[in-house]
């Protein structure tokens, strides 16, 4: 089984090592580069849609998984392709923190995103 992976950073080792042992993933297969960049920078129009999702999305049988997460309505653009295919779909689950420090009329803030498990997309009822 698969893993493909659709997120703006890699996984972190943690992260590796618990798709392998929880979700039985053998290999994780990232983004190419051009998807990768388009990913991190989706572009402001009203239009979803990208040969290259199409694409990447292609790629994916039912049997493997996939992690995603970004802007929000093409995150649920392939979530929804993916679940239609039969493809279990997660999300990294983080716990955030968020440091802040003040320099006279400056706020500097440091935010800390610690991965603590994947959480599976699931649709909310058969209609």
């Amino acid at each position: 089984m698969k893993c493909y992976w659709l997120l703006n950073h890699e996984p972190t080792e943690r992260q590796r090592n618990e798709i392998k042992e929880d979700y039985g993933a053998v290999d994780i297969i990232m983004p190419k580069m051009d998807l990768s960049s388009f990913w991190g920078n989706i572009p402001c129009t009203k239009e979803i849609g990208s040969d290259l999702i199409d694409s990447w999305l292609d790629n994916i049988e039912s049997q493997d998984i996939a992690i995603v997460q970004g802007e929000c309505t093409y995150v649920f653009y392939v979530v929804d392709a993916l679940l239609s295919k039969g493809v279990r779909v997660l999300s990294s689950v983080s716990e955030r923190k968020v440091e802040e420090k003040r320099e006279g009329e400056v706020v500097l803030t440091n935010r800390y995103f610690e991965h603590k498990l994947f959480r599976e997309y699931k649709r909310y009822r058969s209609l």
